[in-house]
């Protein structure tokens, strides 16, 4: 009994958050005319529908989603903190993501809202609204799923909006994405009753509005984009995030899937509410109207206001209107088109059809927000019985499909899967996605085959789309033109290394592919941990590379490098790359004026000979292949020791001229160790003749010359004992210059 007794106050305490705020209407003030009837007709199918259970002892459930991406799972928020997850058929939900220590609850606070980025499926995006601890101010907040698809990473948060709340009610806490990919916000009008800073009809304001942002961009430091067809693009004095104004408390709204309209259950003060099909730029009158009638708090003015598709009144104990849905699912649990909807306090489910309101069925449950599945259904969130229930037939069908999901390429095509109706039930089906036609047997009440077609894919980019069938999906995936993005971190003639993604297929490593030119090497898969990536990319960083350079390009000859992404023709950055491998080992045992010798080699082609050049200087005089039998050096670099090379000394050496001879490896400009040499070679051995014609302490005279350089001066050198004191070229007619000689002391 004790814990019914709190239950109950919590019921109450929500009841009168929502809706029944102080009466502030004048009724000895005229009232504008009711324009619209809010006699609720009793539906004639309720009989046949049933609330059945789909999971229980929850913490003050309030709402339900799906995340679109073809799992079929549910995500069920419950305001105290925490945001868990049903996998498909379980009976069980486990913890997605815990906010308790970062909001403020109960009441009309809490976690109030939940939606999942169109492109969850590839960047695992998704964004919650919720009560702030400590004042309770509105925040948006990004995270991200952890590599667990089925938990949230708690410190991926990224605040996206706060907004101060000035009293704890009225916070609104809806939040979904529309088709056009923008983020859509319901703001409550700030609080208490009949909204005291009238914030509802001011544009600097946000509170009182449906607002539209682009979370996929930023402006400068704000961490979002404002779409150019907001109503206040631009402006200087209006709130541009607005898409919509005059909002009371818009508590709960959606998206038909059908045809787009956004219908919102905005809350009433104490007399009516209303629901609204909201469009861009739209005042929706409140505080001067609650539903359509006058509240006389403000001059009556209609011009310029948007009336509620539908109205009810306080009457039977109704209080708060729980906007719901447009009911588009397969399995025929109610007519197509229909808008359902329920009253906080009554627990009454009803249902709109565009003229008429329809009570669908009584429950005496606490009905604090409905939820929709990937295919369509609706479920119903018992925020205080703790309970989630799916609104269905009585008994409810079974169907299964023989297969669950299909990929195509970019130029799309055809497919078809079947359908098994096991009890004879109707059932139709619906594409959620505009580039896939349902061609035929998409409906009936046996077992069928649906047909369908995808067309091409010139979005830009991988897109998954689904089909629901008979009170499922079937998903369908394509590929786009890839989003490549590598990096060639390293490429020598020891290995190559880098990273490659394709941004259209997160976590998922790709090809990389290396050429020699245009000739194709090898393919490696780029799946080595590569957090620094992963952390750029946002996914699991499994995009690393790093193979031995191939033996092909260790051959001493240029080669241009490729490390192209798959099978494209698209270079990686840092690529290509020019690589000339070597790993030059040679000694230059004799170079004198009868004969050069030594051994040459390259361990990165062991057991082949090698070229050695020979320079005088900078000019090539000699070219010879060292491959003379060397088992020293065979023995010493493991091979077959075939790196000898003998030649006698060019005749272009010994012209008694000095030489600067160099011995290089193949075409480089490497030398082999011991070189270069200086070499004065005669073809002849010297003649010399010469004489000292005086050396005394004034000078030192003379000749000198050889004969077998005739009309050639040649170098005499002085010593004094061993030591060398002097050169100088005796190239003076007939004798040596004078040249002064140091003191002997």
């Amino acid at each position: 009994m004790k814990i019914r007794i709190v239950l109950l106050s919590s019921i109450f305490c929500f009841c009168l958050g929502l809706g029944l705020g102080v009466q502030a209407i004048d009724k000895s003030k005229p009232q504008q005319a009711n324009r619209g009837s809010e006699s609720i007709q009793i539906s004639p199918s309720a009989a046949t529908l049933s609330l059945t259970p789909v999971i229980s002892g929850m913490s003050q459930p309030l709402y339900l989603t799906h995340s679109h991406d073809g799992t079929n799972r549910l995500f069920i928020i419950e305001q105290t903190g925490m945001i868990k997850v049903m996998q498909p058929g379980a009976t069980t939900a486990t913890a997605f993501l815990d906010l308790t220590s970062k909001i403020t609850c109960c009441g009309e606070q809490g976690v109030l809202g939940l939606a999942f980025h169109p492109q969850f499926w590839t960047n695992k995006r998704f964004f919650v609204d919720y009560a702030r601890a400590g004042d309770g101010a509105t925040v948006i907040s990004e995270f991200h799923v952890s590599s667990d698809p089925n938990v949230a990473d708690p410190n991926s948060e990224r605040i996206l909006l706060t907004v101060p709340q000035p009293f704890s009610n009225h916070n609104g806490g809806m939040i979904e994405f529309g088709a056009d990919g923008f983020l859509y916000i319901a703001k409550g009008d700030g609080g208490s009753a009949n909204d005291p800073g009238n914030r509802a009809q001011n544009p600097a304001e946000l509170h009182g509005k449906i607002l539209r942002i682009d979370v996929d961009h930023t402006n400068g430091s704000i961490p979002y984009a404002i779409p150019p067809s907001n109503p206040f693009f631009g402006s200087m004095t209006a709130a541009q995030e607005i898409y919509a104004l005059g909002m009371r408390n818009p508590w709960r709204f959606s998206f038909d899937r059908g045809t787009g309209k956004l219908y919102c259950g905005d809350v009433g003060q104490g007399a009516w509410e209303e629901a609204d099909i909201i469009t861009l730029g739209s005042n929706y009158g409140w505080r001067i109207w609650e539903g359509n009638h006058c509240t006389n708090i403000d001059p009556c003015v209609s011009t310029g206001m948007t009336f509620p598709i539908l109205e009810y009144g306080h009457t039977s104990g109704r209080c708060a209107i729980i906007g719901g849905y447009v009911y588009r699912g397969t399995l025929a649990t109610l007519a197509q088109g229909l808008y359902v909807y329920a009253d906080l306090c009554t627990g009454e489910i009803f249902t709109f059809d565009g003229t008429t309101q329809t009570l669908l069925m009584s429950t005496a449950k606490s009905p604090h927000s409905f939820g929709e599945d990937e295919s369509g259904e609706i479920y119903f969130v018992d925020g205080g019985g703790g309970a989630v229930y799916k609104l269905q037939d009585t008994p409810p069908c079974t169907f299964s499909l023989n297969q669950q999901s299909a990929s195509f390429g970019m130029s799309g095509g055809t497919g078809s899967f079947q359908v098994t109706d096991t009890g004879g039930c109707t059932w139709s089906s619906m594409s959620n996605a505009s580039w896939i036609m349902i061609n035929s047997g998409g409906s009936g009440s046996t077992s069928g085959t649906l047909n369908y077609t995808v067309a091409p894919n010139n979005s830009g980019s991988n897109r998954l789309g689904t089909i629901s069938v008979a009170g499922t999906v079937f998903k369908i995936t394509q590929s786009g033109p890839p989003n490549f993005e590598g990096f060639v971190d390293h490429a020598g003639c020891d290995f190559i290394a880098g990273w490659a993604a394709d941004k259209n297929q997160l976590n998922t490593p790709i090809i990389v592919s290396i050429y020699d030119g245009a000739n194709l090497l090898t393919t490696i898969t780029a799946n080595m941990s590569r957090p620094d990536v992963g952390a750029a990319l946002g996914d699991n960083g499994l995009h690393g590379y790093n193979i031995p350079t191939p033996p092909s390009l260790k051959d001493g000859n240029p080669h241009t490098l490729h490390v192209k992404f798959g099978n494209s023709a698209i270079d990686l950055v840092n690529s290509p790359a020019v690589l000339t491998c070597t790993d030059y080992v040679g000694f230059v045992d004799q170079a004198d004026c009868n004969t050069l010798k030594g051994w040459a080699a390259d361990r990165n082609r062991l057991n082949i000979s090698i070229n050695v050049e020979v320079y005088d200087g900078s000019t090539l005089i000699a070219t010879v292949m060292a491959n003379n039998s060397r088992p020293d050096v065979g023995a010493a670099i493991g091979d077959n020791g075939m790196h000898g090379f003998s030649i006698a000394t060019p005749a272009g050496l010994t012209d008694g001229n000095q030489h600067t001879v160099h011995v290089r490896f193949e075409t480089s400009a490497t030398d082999l160790t011991n070189s270069p040499k200086s070499l004065t070679c005669s073809s002849a051995p010297p003649n010399y003749v010469g004489f000292v014609d005086q050396a005394d302490c004034n000078g030192l005279m003379g000749w000198a010359a050889d004969r077998n350089r005739l009309n050639t001066p040649i170098n005499v050198e002085i010593y004094d004992g061993t030591t060398l004191i002097a050169t100088v070229l005796a190239g003076a007619l007939t004798s040596w210059n004078a040249i002064p000689v140091n003191p002997i002391t």
